[in-house]
């Protein structure tokens, strides 16, 4: 790399540098410093041929604290995959990272730094100072006050008179909070922490001019408070670019340029590309270093910046009683979200109510029927019970597990919380809502019918816990609710054929005959139908068949939890490997 030293003398009465003082003094918002940060010692966040497959090639660099610096390019320049390197979020293929002159590693990197994502990734039923207290509750220490620091960031980032307004989601047609808000938001949980260091990739996508700029003065306030803050951003209006500290400009995977705003500008004045009047320095500048080379060449990088001494930072371990502490938030977290889901619920209970009509008018008083329609309709009986909860289980879990994977890789990526925690309250609060279904739709069922006890509602549940476990298996080995809905059916249909009323399993091929001691359908069927004969002497010799063949009730119960167990246990596994894939933890 060739660095061209001495860097130009900045005229301060050139038209084109703006006094960012007289900016924020004029500005009509009053932005607050936030007391924590104020004593960050001074710092340097160093990183050193860092390269990346084809998209970054062996670039260096330094960011200051107390600046903010942009990283500025071209569409596939390769400026968020370098802010995902150096925030700790993707594996570089070679390269070194560190603050103050001390090798990082991606895990410290992650304790030390917080990084904002382009995309809001929220709860939209949650309120604003709801979802800041939960994350407060996950990330900060237990004797911090969550109501207290909430109040004081929302005052802090200018988002306290909505603190009582739910965050809602524009995709969704649920009304909310305006984009900037969210954004600010956003940046309020990453500030829980109290990192020295905040990253953004392209804070401004998707806002108007007004509101990125007052996202951006908050950002700048950060700064002067002693924090590094470095962002990527595409296109900056003529009034942000003037804001930034430093900028970083990208092409190709290569840094062509690395110094002060004002110095970039009077830099190219020098090499003959003067910036027009009435013309935003940012799109000058993206003009004139299209025609360089997409090498290191040109690059001008300024004065070193001397490394302050290396400051040591101790981080927590993760204990059984933190994960403990971190499920029952999530829990309480997800369940309010859930009861407030009324529509969500609304259809749940409906579906139940309508199914559980429309087959107790058809299965009304099997007792009272002749002998031959008993058998047919009590069979039917369980068998379409067995089918209605196993589906229900399995369909809800394959859709529900990728409502807020994002969200999950996003707070999982930040160190919100541990794996076990998200899983463990992912998988209880799910099922519990889930088992609207059979509470509702069985006992309606059962009762018009007069056959059944509690115990064929106990078994109505362990089913639909392995349905739900299925299900969330195989939405873990899968990348999109679309490929995991259309591939699940070829799962469920075998396992619904070997139920024993579809097809007599007598009549399977001996090669096949064990899988119908793997499908989760034959056992409930199995043992609601030995729960109801029991004890009976006067069957037919079809229902006799049925007593005598098989598992008996207490072994058909017992492969039902351990299906339950391991395949909850295989979702979790392949749940976290693919989540550590994408988070490269």
């Amino acid at each position: 790399m060739v660095e061209l030293s001495g860097g130009p003398k900045i005229d301060k009465t050139d038209a084109t540098v703006i006094n960012f003082d007289n900016l924020i003094d004029n500005h009509k918002e009053r932005v607050e410093q936030i007391p924590e940060t104020k004593d960050i010692p001074p710092f340097v966040f160093s990183f050193e041929d860092i390269a990346y497959k084809n998209v970054l090639h062996s670039v260096s660099n330094s960011l200051e604290s107390g600046k903010m610096t942009a990283i500025l390019g071209p569409s596939g320049a390769g400026k968020t995959t370098l802010l995902k390197i150096i925030s700790g979020r993707k594996r570089q293929t070679r390269g070194v990272i560190s603050s103050n002159g001390h090798k990082l590693s991606s895990k410290q990197i992650r304790k030390q730094t917080a990084y904002v994502h382009q995309e809001n990734h929220l709860l939209p039923l949650l309120k604003v100072k709801e979802m800041l207290e939960y994350t407060i509750k996950l990330k900060a220490p237990k004797e911090e006050d969550p109501g207290a620091l909430a109040d004081t960031l929302l005052k802090t980032l200018d988002l306290y008179h909505v603190k009582d307004t739910r965050i809602g989601d524009p995709i969704q047609g649920s009304s909310g909070i305006s984009g900037g808000e969210m954004k600010r938001l956003s940046v309020a949980q990453e500030l829980i922490s109290m990192p020295n260091t905040l990253f953004l990739d392209e804070p401004t996508s998707g806002l108007d001019s007004k509101i990125s700029e007052s996202l951006l003065l908050h950002m700048k306030n950060l700064a002067r408070s002693g924090m590094l803050v470095a962002l990527t951003i595409h296109q900056p209006s003529s009034d942000i670019f003037h804001m930034f500290d430093n900028i970083i400009l990208m092409r190709s995977g290569n840094i062509i340029y690395s110094g002060s705003v004002p110095n970039c500008i009077v830099y190219l004045e020098q090499l003959g590309h003067p910036c027009p009047k009435y013309t935003n320095p940012a799109d000058h500048i993206f003009r004139v270093f299209e025609h360089f080379p997409s090498s290191p060449t040109h690059m001008y990088a300024g004065e070193q910046t001397k490394v302050p001494k290396h400051r040591t930072v101790r981080h927590k371990k993760t204990t059984y009683t933190q994960i403990a502490r971190e499920t029952r938030i999530i829990i309480s977290r997800n369940f309010i979200c859930g009861v407030r889901n009324k529509k969500y619920l609304l259809a749940k209970v409906s579906q139940a109510m309508v199914i559980g009509m429309v087959t107790s008018i058809l299965l009304y008083n099997i007792p009272g029927q002749i002998d031959h329609q008993q058998e047919t309709n009590t069979l039917g009986c369980f068998w379409a019970i067995s089918m209605g909860i196993f589906g229900s289980f399995s369909y809800g879990a394959v859709s529900v597990l990728f409502s807020d994977r994002k969200l999950f890789i996003k707070e999982y990526s930040s160190n919100y919380y541990s794996f076990t925690a998200y899983f463990i309250a992912k998988v209880v609060v799910d099922f519990i809502i889930t088992c609207v279904h059979p509470l509702v739709a069985v006992p309606m069922i059962l009762l018009s019918a007069r056959i059944g006890s509690i115990m064929h509602i106990v078994t109505c549940l362990l089913l639909g816990a392995v349905g739900h476990s299925l299900g969330l298996m195989v939405a873990s080995l899968l990348d999109s609710v679309e490929i995991a809905l259309a591939v699940f059916p070829a799962v469920v249909y075998p396992i619904n054929m070997l139920t024993g009323t579809a097809v007599d399993t007598e009549s399977i091929v001996k090669p096949l005959k064990f899988v119908q001691y793997l499908s989760p359908t034959r056992h409930a069927y199995n043992i609601m139908v030995k729960l109801h004969y029991r004890g009976e002497t006067d069957v037919s010799p079809k229902i006799e068949s049925q007593l005598r063949t098989f598992l008996s009730i207490e072994e058909s119960f017992c492969v039902l939890l351990c299906g339950y167990v391991v395949l909850i246990l295989l979702a979790s596994f392949f749940l976290k490997r693919k989540v550590l894939a994408q988070t490269k933890r």
